[in-house]
């Protein structure tokens, strides 16, 4: 994809975003001048206007491509909640086998690091998927390149972060986007073995991504999340109702996942196998 075709993608979906949120801005705000109305009249001009201001939407919508003619059902998947579920799954898979090897089995090291790996980029892209998911409810952001940055800033911005939040979270995030770029960007030369946290020697690979640093990323995932649940100063009415209507998220699915890792439970597939 070329420059020209980012901006002009991006520039589509912020669009898309706040046209949906103006939507709602008129929705509520009529809600609330018809309960003000004195007369009749009145609220009859407000039904009107609401009527026609849904219709002219929903026409240009379609004509932008963005909704099908007619009443059909249109639907959409909320990444964030499925990246952490994954990330979850294979930390605590990684954890399993963690407990093996400290018991001596090194033939899992293999299996435990294929988990780490992919915990690792899971969490990484839990955080990702919710910085696409608020990005355009603010204000663009000055451009900053490096992933890390950007997405602390977004996060800053929408959520509110005190001093001591914000540079908590940054640090965090350099951590998480440097070792998911270790994984997916890997740089392989020959060097002497490194000690895994299990106590074993090991290849620096293998001792790097393992269930000690795998479960590290995921609190770091799990730690903005919980910032996204309950902002502490949410920037504007758009990111107070984007906190509304994904709270169910948090509520049926991170809040299961946070109980899971709490109190150690084994992986859906084994949990599964045992039924």
């Amino acid at each position: 994809m070329t420059s020209n075709q980012w901006k002009k993608r991006d520039r589509e979906r912020r669009e898309t975003v706040e046209r949906y949120h103006r939507l709602k801005d008129f929705e509520e705000d009529f809600v609330v001048a018809k309960q003000a109305a004195k007369t009749r009249e009145e609220r009859q001009r407000l039904m009107n206007e609401m009527g026609a201001y849904r219709q002219k939407h929903r026409q240009e919508d379609v004509a932008r491509g963005k909704r099908v003619p007619g009443g059909r059902i249109q639907m959409h998947a909320i990444m964030w909640p499925r990246w952490i579920e994954v990330a979850v799954n294979h930390e605590m898979a990684a954890r399993e086998i963690y407990a093996e090897l400290v018991e001596g089995r090194t033939d899992r090291l293999r299996e435990e690091f294929n988990q780490s790996i992919v915990a690792v980029a899971a969490s990484a892209c839990t955080i990702e998927a919710l910085y696409a998911d608020v990005v355009y409810l603010i204000s663009e952001q000055p451009k900053i390149r490096t992933t890390h940055r950007r997405i602390g800033q977004v996060i800053d911005a929408a959520f509110g972060l005190n001093a001591g939040q914000s540079s908590t979270t940054r640090d965090q995030l350099r951590w998480l986007f440097e070792w998911r770029n270790e994984a997916v960007h890997p740089y392989t030369e020959l060097e002497p073995p490194r000690v895994h946290p299990a106590g074993l020697n090991s290849s620096a690979e293998t001792a790097k991504f393992n269930a000690v640093e795998s479960s590290r990323a995921v609190d770091i995932a799990m730690a903005v999340l919980e910032l996204a649940a309950a902002p502490p100063n949410p920037h504007g009415r758009w990111v107070t109702r984007w906190v509304a209507e994904r709270e169910p998220y948090h509520s049926t699915v991170i809040a299961p996942l946070r109980e899971r890792r709490a109190t150690g439970r084994p992986t859906q597939a084994q949990t599964t196998d045992t039924d």
